[in-house]
């Protein structure tokens, strides 16, 4: 986790913006936004049928979020979404803590 967490809190500078968490029964939305999060949100949560709750996020540059994909890779399900399985969801809980 120490090394997830260190390879995910670099970065920072000229056109940072959040690396958002959000979880929608067993899947995790893992993406970039420049706009607040409840904005983000409330663009993504009619489209889902699930309700989305915010895990966390941290303050990154565009470039972190596909390192975070790559780091995560083994649990993609499609796009953005990622399965919620107990490593992923300990991994992001520890990064955005």
């Amino acid at each position: 986790m120490r090394e997830h967490r260190a390879r995910l809190a670099k970065g920072t500078g000229a056109g940072v913006g959040k690396i958002y968490f959000f979880q929608a029964g067993d899947a995790v939305k893992i993406g970039y936004t420049k706009l607040g999060l409840e904005a983000r949100l409330a663009q993504l949560q009619p489209g889902n049928p699930e309700p989305l709750r915010v895990l966390g996020w941290i303050q990154a540059p565009r470039s972190r979020e596909s390192e975070i994909h790559d780091l995560f890779k083994d649990h993609r399900l499609i796009g953005e979404w990622f399965r919620a399985t107990p490593e992923l969801l300990t991994a992001l809980s520890t990064i955005t803590a």
